[in-house]
């Protein structure tokens, strides 16, 4: 996909279904107030600004830096939420502890003709995640908490071809949250692993016979173990309207099934994201959790 397309792209995606992360670097809960003490707004509209130096793809060689606002609208429902650590959810409470929703992923467009080990190949198109999604709350005091999920995605790219399938990915996640670390700051880790069925594997490691190298051989990649992510997020409130956060993520693709692939060629990868969100309207009443 060509560069100039992408404000369209991220425009239309974001508009429908923001707050999303910024490549998944930082939580999308980091955008919204959530210490005040007298509980947060069951609404709120704002934008942020949104900045990071992120890979290409996963294991890729090369990261660049990517930046641009994102529009945001959070709605805190009992059971309808939007934006509050997902997009657009219907959470079911199946018990005390255990819900049902849904989830969402993404990641960023690549040039290929910018990327040293994919010159040649097609670009990567801009790619979006949903399906359903199983937490299970298992252990909360006051402003801490930790939540497993486990979310089956279905992956779909965006492009000049238009709106292709891309596969599944399975990515189990433990994240534990504390809302007042040190001094009211919101402090987020997370860790987990993802696999892949083999169309995701091989929009990004398979490379076919005509695009082959003398230093590129031909790949065809296969389903299985992609890599794991550890993921660190901290946001602080400025202000009443104002957050500033900031967030990194740790790709670790030692023992990925498609190694091989000379397109995987980093076993760790590093991101960085920051920046600020500006809540300009909320609603008077108070949401219930």
């Amino acid at each position: 996909m060509r560069f100039h397309r992408l404000p369209l792209i991220l425009g239309f995606v974001l508009v429908l279904l923001t707050p999303i992360s910024f490549a998944q670097e930082v939580p999308s809960a980091t955008l919204a107030r959530n210490s005040d003490p007298t509980g947060r707004p069951l609404w709120e509209v704002g934008l942020a600004g949104i900045g990071g130096y992120v890979t290409d793809y996963p294991g890729a060689a090369q990261s660049r830096f990517r930046g641009f606002p994102v529009p945001y609208f959070i709605y805190r429902g009992k059971v309808l939420r939007a934006g509050d650590g997902g997009i657009l959810r219907g959470r079911f409470q199946l018990s005390e502890t255990l819900e049902l929703d849904l989830s969402f992923g993404g990641s960023l467009n690549a040039d290929s003709d910018k990327n040293t080990l994919r010159r040649g190949m097609p670009d990567l198109d801009f790619l979006g995640e949903i399906g359903p999604q199983l937490t299970w709350r298992a252990w909360e005091q006051k402003d801490r908490s930790l939540t497993l999920n486990l979310p089956v995605r279905a992956s779909l790219s965006f492009g000049d071809g238009g709106i292709r399938s891309r596969g599944f990915v399975l990515n189990p996640r433990l994240t534990y949250r504390d809302r007042d670390f040190i001094g009211g700051n919101t402090l987020s880790l997370g860790v987990g692993p993802i696999f892949s069925s083999e169309k995701l594997m091989d929009y990004f490691y398979e490379i076919r016979p005509e695009f082959a190298l003398r230093d590129r051989p031909a790949f065809d990649a296969e389903s299985g173990y992609l890599g794991s992510e550890v993921s660190i997020g901290l946001s602080r409130q400025l202000t009443p309207q104002v957050r500033l956060f900031v967030g990194s993520q740790t790709g670790l693709y030692h023992g990925a099934t498609n190694r091989r692939s000379t397109l995987l060629a980093r076993k760790i990868n590093g991101n960085f994201a920051f920046g600020l969100s500006w809540a300009i309207w909320e609603s008077s009443r108070r949401s219930a959790d």
